[in-house]
Formats: structure tokens, sequence, C-alpha cells
């Protein structure tokens, strides 16, 4: 490898030029690399990584599935950086948003509630509480100017949302995606989904089990809060479950996951989640999780072969770390802090939980 000194700075890298390249940095009037990526602690740091998501977002290139190439440059447009350190004897994350990123997060919601509903077989969900349930907007571009999304959301969502991926085995996981939104009140969100089915037309509505399930035509409900480069959600569609309205890809993912509330394997039962959770702090306002036994399959969806094959050892390494969960707490001021937490597995994850079902002629 080749190697430089630079004051109290030792830099080395399999390539000169990257170390020359870096070199010219230091003396650059930027200097992004001496920003305080941590917080003042009473203990010194003693493990930092710092990420521009940009320099992330030029390394994938090229790397990654067309269908989901369009994510690096999504998250380089919302971080500006963030840093990952032990500090305190945990690991935390501090992330800075880009200056037009300021949504009002809740500084006091939970996951308890949608941990009710949620199948025990997710791979990932991202949740956001927030402040006002009009502050959701902010993160959807165009809400506030498509007709659809103002006259049969707003009336009933409420502050919480969530985007939910379970077993990732379908292609381009088209299938195994869901949107998931508190709502104010059950019975005005079933009018409105109606009113909307009625105005935009349906392709189908039947019950199932004790559910009402509509798939529309028309996706112009939730366009708003869609990326423009997946084709997901083509004819959504949903199901009002326990104060939320749960949005599916096709009508026997949605039977799938009402299968999983009914018979009550979901993660709010698993024992393993709730050790998790005990680990995290009780409060937030945005939650990851990631069930890292589902690693390998989602590298294999969202890169391309050649980027499995060339880091299988470390993917399987990675695999073996549980469930992973990170807390953060976000508001105007003072940007993202989080804590990361682990929680080993206490049985291996299944390959298929449901291999196949069918209805019966009765009941």
């Amino acid at each position: 490898f080749v190697a430089a000194s630079a004051g109290n700075l030792f830099i080395f890298s399999k390539y000169s030029y990257l170390v020359e390249d870096a070199l010219l940095q230091l003396d650059s009037w930027e200097k992004w690399w001496a920003q305080p990526f941590g917080t003042v602690s009473a203990q010194p740091i003693a493990f930092q990584i710092a990420v521009r998501p940009e320099r992330i977002a030029e390394r994938c290139k090229g790397e990654m599935e067309p269908i989901w190439e369009a994510i690096p440059d999504w998250f380089s447009s919302q971080i500006e950086w963030l840093s990952v350190r032990w500090e305190d004897n945990q690991w935390k994350t501090t992330i800075q948003t880009r200056k037009n990123i300021q949504p009002n997060f809740n500084q006091s919601g939970n996951t308890d509630a949608i941990g009710a509903i949620l199948p025990d077989n997710t791979a990932l969900f991202l949740w956001a509480g927030f402040e006002n349930r009009i502050d959701l907007n902010d993160l959807a571009p165009g809400s506030r100017t498509t007709t659809d999304y103002k006259n049969f959301v707003e009336p009933w969502i409420g502050s919480e949302a969530a985007f939910v991926l379970i077993d990732p085995y379908s292609p381009d996981m088209l299938e195994d995606q869901f949107l998931v939104f508190a709502c104010l009140n059950e019975a005005l969100a079933q009018s409105s989904l109606k009113n909307y089915g009625d105005q935009t037309g349906l392709v189908k509505k039947y019950n199932y089990q004790t559910y009402e399930v509509r798939q529309f035509l028309s996706q112009s409900l939730i366009a708003p809060l869609l990326s423009k480069s997946r084709p997901s959600f083509t004819n959504p569609v949903c199901v009002v479950l326990n104060g939320y309205v749960v949005f599916a890809a096709s009508s026997s993912a949605m039977e799938l996951w009402s299968d999983k509330y009914i018979v009550s394997p979901t993660l709010g039962n698993r024992p393993d989640y709730l050790l998790h959770k005990q680990k995290l702090p009780g409060k937030g306002n945005l939650q990851l999780y990631l069930n890292a036994a589902y690693l390998p399959q989602l590298v294999k969806q969202i890169f391309k072969p050649f980027f499995f094959e060339n880091n299988a050892a470390d993917i399987h390494l990675l695999q073996r770390s549980g469930i992973v969960g990170l807390a953060m707490q976000s508001d105007r001021h003072a940007g993202i802090q989080g804590v990361f937490a682990n929680q080993a597995l206490s049985s291996p994850v299944q390959d298929a939980s449901i291999l196949w079902k069918t209805t019966l002629s009765a009941p």
C-alpha cells in the first residue's frame, strides 16, 4: 500500500492517486473531514466513521439494479453527512440533513402500536412519527397540490408513517413492499377510501376474513408518497387494521399480511424483537429496523450479481448480526441524533413462512 503522513494524520490506500488526492484536500478551504461529527461527551470517542452520501452515490453507479439505482442519489439529496461512533458505551449516530429538509418530527413517539400489526417476517421497516399529522406532507412532494391526496387521505391520516419490506423474495421485491399510515378515525378512513374507489374506479372489492379489501384502478391517492423510479403500487390494495391503513402492491400480498395479523405471528409478539426494543430509547421520532438474516437476499435484489460475489464473505458475516435497530431523535435545530442496538436471533429465519395458500369452498 501507499502511505503518507501530514501533521498528526496517517493516510494510506491501495492506490497512490487516492493518497495524493487526500493530501490535496487537507490544504483545501472546505476541510469537510475536520467538522465535529460527534457530540460533546464526558468520555472521548474511541472510534468513529464519517460518511458523505454523495460520495457513496457516486460509488454505487453501475453496481445497482436499474429499479433501485435512484436510491443513493435520493439519500444524497436528503443527507449532507452522517457519523457512526462508539461513545458513552453505546453506538451512536449523528445525521446532518440538508438545510431544505426540515420536517417537524414528534419528540415522544414510539413504535409499540405499529409493532402489533407488523408481520414477524418483516425484513426492514422505516418509521417516522410527526408532531402534527400534516407535517408528513414535508416528505411527500406535491401533496399540497395533489387533489386526490388532499381529498381522500389528508382528512384521516394520523401522525405516523412507515415503509415496510417483508420476505424479499418476489421479483424486484414488488410484492414485498407496503406503506402504512396511522389514521385518526377508522370510520372516516373507510368512508374516504370508499369515496375514492367510487370516483376513480376499483379493480375489485371483497371481504377477507373480517376485513374489507379494496384494490384501486389508480394510484393517484398515494402518488405523492411514491418514488417515480419504481413501479410499485400500480393498482394499490388497502386494508384498515387496528388504527392503521396498510397499502400493498397486490391483493395476495395484502391477504398474507392479514393472515399474519389474525393468527398473531407479529413483530410485537416476538421475544427477540421485544428484547431488542429494550436496548433502545423508549421515545423517538425516527426508527429503522433490519433483520440481518434477510441481508443476503436484499443485496441480491438491490445490487447486480458481481457485487454480491465480490462481497459475499462480508455480507454473510453481517448476516449474523440478528436484529439491528436505530432509534433517532430529530428537530429543526439539533439535526438527527441516534442510538444503535442489535439483538441476536434465538432461532434461524425460515426461507418462507407460508409456501402456498388457497381459499376453501366453505367455512
